[in-house]
């Protein structure tokens, strides 16, 4: 072992005791030595097999090009043809505080502690022009002294633990759980024959409805699990309706789809998937966030598509791969036009044509009578991989998976202090974005941020209502065991809230 070989090599042997070897004091050490857990270093002390490939890997922000008072961001748009521009933007930041230097951007909503110190009380501040935290709105004070008891064991506030399958953590008192189904070691064979894995029990049948909140679920049942009323839904995908049709705008107006999944009560802060805007007179032409349209012409942002009167086909820029129709089926059972568009609404592919199968949400579903059965999946992207399955998906992937339980309540107060907007699945993706610098590893970099609490990432808004989180990482096939994904070879970071997510008060997959 690495243990008895360094000792061997490095220890002073004239001060190991009588009778003392290092093999016996490597004993004492680690007296369960994994192989299957361990990372030899053996396997960094000679040059790899797979070469060097660091120019694949790039981080446009290390070391920060920026000045003090700007953060660096990535620059994933790419620049208008014929310009050459920077893999990197300077965006002008906020301290979070007096005594802080660590930066957020502008306009960048933040949960900060209030100034009188007081515990388990914060404000929601706004990162202003002036480079300062401002227009502050207090937030209701949390009682961190509260615990939970739970199986007859006492929880501190904050703590992550697991119900059966569930992950939980306690929040003042409160014990916040997903409720997925579980299999227990004592369920009947019957019982696992029938397990189909989905909430509530529902059959895998997939008859899709379109729920007030934007998102399509795979049945009435797993809708009304949710707790949506029979008039809360109607059949049939979410993007298979034109929410512009009858326009709900008013003359001189144009109605344009805004889909999008909210997060929050639609009671209480309604989902509207559309905006009415007013056609432009003119645009910034400077501005760049590509905007491809329906006839595959690329605008170098929005408003100049819909100066011309076009109509948006996917956000980015136009690909070749995309000009014609090819329906592609997302990890979050919705039919997209094209790779193209699922990939600009944050959402990879399931598998080739229209969604026509509910896989299993939980983890050990039964694979008799699956859903899935009829699914032709597409070819691993890595050689060797053994991959992840998102909840709800039919297809595996080589990927990073995130599971993220939130508080629901949190989210209702971010809402109340944001001029009553809802919070979206969006508004969560577009933030950690910012967070994921290279196509590598990020997944274990965020489950640490949100586990560890880290004001890095939870103090943004919406992030903050994050309690805890779980990781699930692709690994390679290698020679007697499996070993994570090299830095070498790119892993796709799953960011798709599912049915997983929606079944507790909170339970995201990202």
């Amino acid at each position: 072992s690495d243990c008895v070989d360094i000792l061997t090599q490095c220890g002073d042997h004239k001060r190991f005791h009588e009778g003392q070897t290092a093999e016996r004091i490597c004993e004492i050490l680690s007296p369960i030595d994994d192989p299957e857990r361990c990372i030899p270093l053996e396997r960094y002390l000679t040059p790899s097999g797979l070469g060097n490939m660091t120019e694949e890997v790039i981080h446009p922000c290390n070391p920060n090009p920026c000045p003090s008072n700007h953060l660096c961001e990535v620059n994933r748009k790419g620049c208008q043809p014929g310009q050459e521009c920077l893999p990197y933007f300077c965006v002008p930041g906020c301290k979070l505080g007096e005594a802080s230097e660590f930066l957020v951007h502008l306009d960048a909503r933040v949960q900060v502690p209030m100034r009188n110190g007081q515990a388990g009380c914060f404000e929601v501040c706004t990162c202003g022009q002036s480079g300062r935290l401002e227009n502050c709105a207090e937030m209701p004070c949390i009682d961190t002294s509260k615990t939970c008891v739970v199986g007859g064991h006492r929880k501190n506030h904050g703590v992550s633990f697991r119900v059966d399958c569930n992950p939980c953590s306690c929040f003042a008192g409160e014990t916040i759980c997903s409720t997925r189904q579980c299999l227990r070691a004592d369920s009947s064979d019957e019982d696992r024959r029938l397990f189909t894995g989905l909430p509530c029990g529902c059959p895998d049948r997939f008859v899709p409805v379109c729920a007030r909140n934007g998102r399509s679920y795979p049945s009435a049942c797993v809708a009304r699990c949710m707790g949506f009323k029979d008039n809360q839904f109607v059949f049939g995908h979410c993007r298979s309706s034109d929410p512009c049709s009858p326009s709900p705008c008013q003359r001189k107006q144009r109605c344009i789809p805004n889909r999008r999944v909210c997060l929050t009560d639609m009671a209480d802060y309604p989902c509207p998937q559309f905006e009415c805007v007013s056609r432009p007179s003119g645009c910034d032409k400077s501005r760049v966030d590509p905007a491809c349209d329906t006839d595959n012409v690329e605008h170098p942002n929005p408003c100049q598509l819909l100066l011309m009167g076009e109509t948006l086909a996917y956000m980015g820029h136009c690909q070749d791969a995309c000009k014609r129709l090819r329906p592609v089926c997302g990890h979050n059972g919705e039919t997209y036009n094209t790779v193209c568009e699922a990939y600009a609404d944050r959402v990879a592919v399931d598998y080739q044509g229209r969604c026509h199968a509910v896989g299993a949400v939980a983890e050990f579903a039964s694979d008799s009578g699956s859903g899935c059965d009829m699914i032709s999946c597409p070819a691993l992207t890595i050689p060797g991989c053994i991959p992840v399955t998102p909840p709800g998906a039919c297809c595996p992937l080589c990927a990073g998976m995130l599971q993220i339980l939130w508080n629901k309540e949190q989210m209702k107060v971010f809402a109340e202090l944001n001029r009553k907007q809802p919070v979206t699945v969006h508004d969560i993706l577009r933030i950690l974005r910012l967070h994921i610098s290279v196509p590598h590893m990020e997944a274990e970099k965020i489950d640490s941020l949100i586990n560890y609490g880290s004001p890095t990432l939870v103090s943004h808004v919406p992030l903050s209502a994050f309690l805890t989180s779980e990781v699930f990482i692709s690994t390679i096939r290698s020679t007697g065991h499996a070993s994570s994904m090299p830095s070498s070879l790119p892993i796709f970071l799953c960011l798709a809230l599912g049915l997983l997510l929606t079944l507790a008060p909170g339970l995201a997959e990202a």
